[in-house]
């Protein structure tokens, strides 16, 4: 036994007695080694397995999809070390490995692949993940009853200093009542402040909160409409809804067979590993059987015309000398002129056969591998939606027919019916939230906006106030029967717990409350207190110590029925004359 094989041997146990797996596969994709850790993760026998082809054993294999992958990226781009995390097997037996492959040193286009099971470690780590969620949300959890305790702290403290500041403040007042308190003997107190000159009636001005709202009516309608279509052609096989019923985010609504749908799928596998086998081929084809046949070919058709021209020369120089007759010679040129019309097409063959793995060729295997995966990945997409499940939380609505007249409805389709790709199967309304249309004349419209903040209630939902906002206001007027123009506004409020959304229903009238105005400390008078004249307006202001008003332009703000807001001219603590004044 010589070195080099005493070496080769040791080699061969070493890799045999690793505790990672290991599989080699050969340039053709003939697997040349699998060691005992590679026998067990695979469920393979090593006697069994090597010698076949790589595609044979892996790729017919759903599970070991991945791990495939993993090797073909070697294969494919052999300048580097490739490393992933892969899945093989399914369900309880599911495995996770650590793959790292690479090309083989000296053998051409050979890859070596080494995984170990980490299956245990990427479980421990879902466990860490899991725990630190969990020590995150008792954190929050301790931090929320920490704040809880902190307010209720700080609310006893106020109750305690109001306490004492009440107390303080009767004993004050009792103290001054006695002292204040006239006899029973004596005269009565004069007034606070004497009555204005020449029986003028006056007004003080203060400043007060200022609020205008819009009050609208309408009925409960959802926060949006939501159809819900059959992703593939089928047939109905579960009905899990109701028309008019409740369903949450996620909930299952039907199922549809997938008989069909299983067929696609073994069709696109078949062509994403054809045109994987293709691109592979293409990639190898300098070493491939067709280039190496057209060689084969080239090479004897350059043979045989190498001997044709050697028997053809000879020939002559025997007809010169008179030793063969002239129609061999003949016969020679004959055979020589075939045999270079030979070499030529095996020429033309060569360059035929290497164009078929240029450039071009290569990057239409590649497109046709990418719609291969394209179009499998659209039939898994497909049928991971065979059970269709809610996209929102609402109420089940009867779908309206497309292309039909407005407010026409559609049949629901019915358990075992046949159904198209895209068909409408269902509506619903999402109730995560409710949206309340109303609409509004033409001297309101001016007074709201987009965003103004509104407060829905209703009648049958007592107890409850909505929080909501103006979402649309319409530019169009619309003129009812009784020809005024009115416009269309949309209040939406874009959340509902589930306990509000077990309360309203769709349909329901309500009402909204649209602020469209607040000034906390608006300086309000009456609106007799202003005057309008060529100047603008103006109101009568009686200065403490004068018999007679003066005048001041001011400039006014919102008006109620009863009261003008006054922006700038009058401050709060002024004394107003009302009705007609002095200019």
């Amino acid at each position: 036994m010589t070195l080099v094989d005493s070496q080769a041997g040791l080699n061969d146990r070493i890799v045999a007695c690793m505790g990672d797996g290991a599989i080699a596969v050969a340039r053709d994709g003939t697997i040349m080694i699998v060691n005992q850790a590679a026998e067990r993760t695979f469920g393979l026998a090593a006697a069994e397995t090597v010698g076949r082809k790589f595609g044979e054993v892996f790729l017919a294999d759903e599970n070991a999809l991945d791990f495939a992958q993993s090797v073909l990226d070697a294969i494919y781009d052999p300048g580097r070390v490739h490393s992933r995390i892969v899945a093989y097997g399914e369900g309880q037996a599911k495995r996770t490995l650590s793959v790292v492959t690479a090309e083989i040193e000296g053998t051409g286009g050979g890859v070596v692949a080494v995984f170990a099971d980490v299956t245990d470690l990427d479980r421990l780590r879902e466990t860490e993940r899991q725990m630190a969620a969990k020590l995150a949300d008792a954190y929050r959890d301790l931090e929320d009853k920490n704040e809880t305790l902190r307010r209720a702290a700080r609310r006893q403290q106020i109750t305690r200093i109001g306490a004492t500041a009440f107390v303080f403040v009767l004993f004050v007042g009792i103290g001054a009542w006695n002292w204040a308190a006239p006899d029973p003997g004596s005269p009565p107190a004069p007034a606070a402040r004497p009555a204005a000159p020449n029986g003028l009636r006056t007004h003080r001005v203060a400043a007060a909160p200022l609020r205008q709202a819009v009050a609208l009516q309408g009925t409960v309608e959802p926060l949006q409409v939501v159809n819900v279509v059959t992703p593939f052609a089928g047939v109905l096989a579960e009905k899990l809804f109701m028309l008019g019923e409740q369903v949450e985010r996620g909930q299952p609504l039907a199922k549809l067979g997938t008989a069909e749908m299983e067929k696609k799928r073994r069709d696109a596998r078949a062509a994403l590993i054809k045109a994987r086998e293709a691109l592979a081929k293409i990639e190898n084809w300098e070493g491939g059987s067709e280039m190496a046949r057209a060689r084969r070919s080239l090479e004897q058709a350059r043979s045989s015309l190498d001997t044709s021209r050697a028997r053809m020369e000879e020939t002559r120089r025997l007809v010169d000398l008179g030793i063969v007759a002239e129609n061999e010679l003949t016969q020679n040129k004959t055979q020589y002129a075939n045999d270079e019309r030979g070499y030529k097409a095996a020429q033309d063959e060569m360059k035929s056969t290497a164009a078929n793995g240029g450039p071009d060729k290569l990057e239409i295997a590649r497109l046709e591998l990418t719609n291969a995966e394209a179009a499998m990945a659209d039939v898994e997409q497909q049928l991971a939606q065979a059970a269709i499940t809610a996209p929102v939380a609402g109420v089940v609505l009867q779908p309206t027919a497309t292309g039909g007249e407005k407010g026409q409805e559609k049949a629901v389709v019915e358990l075992g019916s046949s159904v198209q790709q895209g068909a409408l199967l269902l509506s619903i309304g999402d109730l995560e939230g409710i949206s309340l249309r109303s609409t509004v004349d033409e001297v309101e419209v001016g007074r709201l906006r987009v965003g103004h903040k509104a407060k829905v209630t209703g009648d049958a939902f007592p107890g409850l106030t909505l929080d909501g906002e103006v979402a649309h206001i319409s530019f169009q007027a619309a003129r009812g029967g009784s020809g005024v123009p009115s416009f269309e506004v949309m209040v939406k409020v874009k959340a509902l717990t589930p306990e509000q959304r077990k309360v309203i229903r769709v349909g329901m009238s309500a009402r909204a409350r649209v602020q469209v105005y607040e000034n906390q400390q608006a300086v309000s008078v009456p609106i007799e207190a202003v005057r309008l004249d060529g100047e603008g307006a103006w109101v009568a202001v009686l200065a403490p110590g004068q018999a007679e008003p003066a005048r001041r332009l001011v400039k006014a703000g919102q008006t109620t029925p009863t009261s003008v807001e006054i922006i700038e001219g009058v401050a709060p603590g002024d004394e107003l004359v009302l009705g007609a004044g002095r200019k």
